[in-house]
């Protein structure tokens, strides 16, 4: 019988403290008693300790409990991941058999990106408090899962505070964590990059190096998909991809007609542009679909 490595809050009780750990087992009994409790679920103990036996990896038999029992929140709560219309949300918070003060991590907001941002600012009509949720989660995720530190983060914060005169984090406005989200995935990301290359994260610079593998992927399939309806549209990419002679190479072959880049980069481009026209000149092709 395949081991149980997920539970409920409505499945547990405040006798399974050593699988549960002391928060899971709180909130199942919390929930047996009938207290308010917004529903969720607890990976065990022993998932963890699996975990660090596969070499710090979930398995596949971990995997898939956990995307049945997101299925299974869903369900109760009437909300999906993603969802444009009435999206799920959750907090992820660590625990443990024994009471460790000051060692809990902590994810907020976990569902928000980009589209369901907006939708929670129209939602909530407080377009302030959204963007400033969307902030904290790429702040937490930053910190906690891929453990490149906050003050990378709240650099910019302060910079922000500084250009607009204030000193208080309330003073920042809507438009301001706009920018500041934004600025976390791109324009700032040269002042924390460095952490993520120590940590082997990433390899080098996204925004000048196409990943051909994942972004590269996507795009090659729009160029399929446009290309399919219109034959003869003309597509391309912004961005500095255009100074990264292996990005321009991958560019041309998937059928792409421009890449842009900043002025000082466009005689590397026309030189990777002249190399890739040369080693496939009729770039038909796509090496990815």
């Amino acid at each position: 019988m395949a081991t149980k490595f997920l539970y409920l809050f409505s499945e547990g009780n405040a006798n399974m403290r050593d699988l549960l750990g002391g928060k899971g087992a709180n909130l199942a009994e919390m929930t047996n008693i009938g207290m308010p409790v917004p529903q969720g679920f607890t990976i065990t103990t022993e998932a963890c300790t699996q975990y660090y036996e596969d070499g710090e990896k979930i398995n596949d038999e971990i995997q898939a409990q956990i995307m049945e029992y997101i299925d299974k929140l869903e369900k109760i709560t009437g909300k999906k991941f993603g969802d444009l219309e009435n999206p799920l949300l959750v907090s992820v918070r660590s625990g443990a058999r024994a009471s460790m003060p000051g060692m809990m991590d902590t994810i907020l907001n976990l569902g928000l990106n980009e589209q369901v941002v907006e939708v929670i600012a129209k939602q909530s009509n407080n377009p302030r408090w959204a963007w400033d949720c969307y902030r904290r989660f790429i702040q937490m995720y930053s910190d906690v899962v891929m453990e490149v530190g906050k003050k990378y983060f709240e650099q910019l914060i302060d910079e922000m505070k500084e250009k607009k005169g204030v000193t208080q984090d309330v003073d920042l406005d809507a438009n301001d964590l706009t920018q500041l989200v934004f600025g976390f995935s791109r324009d700032d990301a040269g002042k924390f990059l460095d952490a993520y290359y120590e940590k082997k994260i990433y390899e080098s610079d996204p925004f000048a190096r196409l990943d051909q593998h994942g972004v590269g992927r996507l795009i090659a399939n729009a160029c399929r998909w446009g290309r399919s309806t219109n034959p003869g549209v003309h597509l391309g990419i912004c961005g500095e991809h255009g100074g990264d002679p292996s990005s321009v190479m991958f560019c041309h072959d998937i059928g792409l007609d421009y890449v842009s880049c900043s002025p000082f980069r466009v005689p590397i481009a026309r030189l990777a542009a002249a190399q890739a026209a040369i080693a496939n000149p009729r770039a038909t092709d796509n090496k990815l679909s």
